[in-house]
């Protein structure tokens, strides 16, 4: 996976990326920060859980010295925080009951509410905490979808508000859909087909917010080789092509 970098603070980088082991060949999550802007890294450790093939891991952070990573570790999602003790604190497994979880997205919210987000066994689930990852919510069904296979998951959070949107692979040929949370991912508002294709496949969405009112969601549409991109701003609205 590609590296990645966030910030927690003026001149505080972190860095995270997947590094192959000499003696087991297995892969570790490595991250490197810095306080000084990139000059110099006092931190470069692995951080995840010895002895377990671990890759494509998700980087967030919150305010200063609250760094985030969740990964795939063999058949499980972990998570790791940075600790008061200027490290990072032992993963643990937030993905109870997964099978074969996909690479997980992660964010943080404006209030610090930390969102994991992953596919596994034909749904999406998500878990989440708003105690900086000391405990998080059992993983939850956000697709419940019967007879399709849901993949792709994308999230954003507007205040309150927790919009994923994902592809179910077996509806109308490929559609998206979005799933609407509110109380910091505590209380299911709605469930909507966004694409409603019919037979035309819907792949690869992306979601964003302007942080007020509205949610953008863009995806491909169309067969392999006559695809167009649509958008569309509100759950409730057909999606429009504009390229």
């Amino acid at each position: 996976s590609d590296p990645l970098i966030g910030f927690d603070g003026s001149l505080t980088v972190n860095v995270a990326w997947v590094e192959q082991t000499a003696d087991s060949g297995k892969r570790e999550i490595k991250v490197a920060r810095s306080t000084d802007g990139g000059n110099n890294f006092y931190y470069n450790n692995s951080i995840s859980e010895t002895g377990v093939d671990s890759y494509c891991p998700a980087l967030a952070t919150y305010n200063d010295n609250n760094i985030y990573v969740a990964y795939k570790g063999g058949d499980s999602i972990y998570f790791t925080r940075w600790s008061f003790l200027f490290s990072f604190a032992p993963p643990e497994s937030i993905s109870a009951g997964s099978q074969s979880p996909s690479c997980p997205v992660m964010l943080t919210g404006s209030n610090g509410t930390i969102y994991v987000v992953w596919s596994d066994n034909g749904d999406i689930w998500f878990s989440a905490t708003s105690d900086s990852g000391f405990s998080f919510s059992l993983p939850e069904n956000l697709s419940q979808t019967e007879d399709s296979r849901s993949s792709s998951p994308r999230i954003v959070t507007n205040g309150p508000y927790l919009n994923v949107v994902w592809v179910e692979e077996d509806i109308g040929n490929g559609d998206i859909f979005i799933a609407t949370y509110t109380d910091n991912g505590k209380t299911f508002l709605q469930r909507e087909n966004l694409s409603r294709s019919q037979n035309i496949p819907s792949v690869l969405p992306s979601v964003a917010t302007d942080g007020k009112d509205h949610v953008y969601v863009v995806w491909e549409e169309g067969e392999h080789n006559n695809r167009h991109i649509y958008f569309i701003s509100d759950p409730w609205r057909d999606g429009l092509p504009i390229l």
